[in-house]
């Protein structure tokens, strides 16, 4: 067994924390990386169990999750009833509803800016 091993088994009994100091610095670094697996591994574990929890809750009072969250949206509308007005060629993330400031992509256009209006 090796020593790193050891270590993590050993961890919760007293006088561990002398254990720890004796370890070296790559050994450190190994316990570190498996310690924020594990919690990664545990944290998520314990999300899925309590997401399935709170959806047999809400299924039992005849709700969908994401109903009680508010979280439905109506078919058809838009989120804040802009309306998308310009559009990056290259990346079309890159949007303008031509309220505010104009952002830096369309300003770098200069004064041309309708090569970029969406049809």
């Amino acid at each position: 067994m090796t020593r790193g091993k050891k270590q993590m088994r050993t961890m919760g009994r007293r006088g561990s924390s002398s254990r720890v100091e004796k370890l070296s610095y790559r050994e450190l670094l190994d316990l570190q990386s498996r310690v924020s697996a594990a919690i990664e591994k545990r944290r998520l574990a314990e999300r899925q169990e309590l997401a399935s929890r709170l959806e047999e809750m809400a299924a039992s009072s005849g709700f969908s999750l994401p109903e009680l969250l508010g979280m439905r949206r109506r078919a058809g509308k838009s989120t804040n009833g802009t309306v998308v007005r310009y559009r990056h060629p290259k990346d079309p993330n890159l949007t303008w509803t031509g309220r505010g400031r104009r952002p830096k992509w369309l300003v770098s256009a200069g004064r041309n800016i309708e090569r970029y209006r969406v049809a």
